[in-house]
C-alpha cells in the first residue's frame, strides 16, 4: 500500500472507532512513520500502530499485526477503548491520556495519575 493507501485506511479506522482521524494519523507517523513492517528494537512493538506482543494477541483478533490494514483497525478500536478504561480507573479519559496510555501503557498512566495527579502530564 502507498502512504496515501495507508492514510485513507487509518482514517476510515478512526472513523469506524469513533476517534479522531486527525489525531490518529498522527498517532500512527509518530509510533512506525506509516512502516507497515515496523519494529521497535527495545521494546518489540510491531507494525504500523506499533502493538506489543501481549496487546496484539487481545486486541489483534488472530490477524498478523504487520498487515496494515488490520494494524491500524486493531490500533483505533484499542485507542477508542483507552478512554472506557481510564474512566472506570477514575481517571479522565482525555485525548493527551489516550495518547498517553496507548503509547507508555494503560498500568503505568493509571499508576502515575494516581501518584500525582492531573499535573503529571
Amino acid at each position: 500500500m502507498t502512504r496515501a493507501e495507508l492514510m485513507a485506511a487509518a482514517t476510515a479506522a478512526a472513523l469506524r472507532a469513533g476517534i479522531p482521524p486527525a489525531g490518529y494519523l498522527r498517532q500512527i507517523e509518530a509510533e512506525s512513520g506509516w512502516d507497515p513492517q515496523a519494529v521497535n528494537p527495545e521494546s518489540g512493538a510491531m507494525g504500523l500502530a506499533q502493538f506489543m506482543p501481549s496487546t496484539w494477541t487481545e486486541w489483534g483478533m488472530g490477524l498478523d499485526p504487520f498487515e496494515p490494514t488490520a494494524s491500524l483497525d486493531a490500533g483505533a478500536r484499542y485507542m477508542a477503548w483507552i478512554p472506557t478504561w481510564l474512566d472506570s480507573q477514575g481517571i479522565p479519559g482525555t485525548w493527551p491520556l489516550t495518547l498517553a496510555s496507548y503509547n507508555w501503557g494503560i498500568g503505568r498512566v493509571r499508576d502515575t495519575y494516581r501518584a500525582h495527579g492531573a499535573a503529571w502530564l
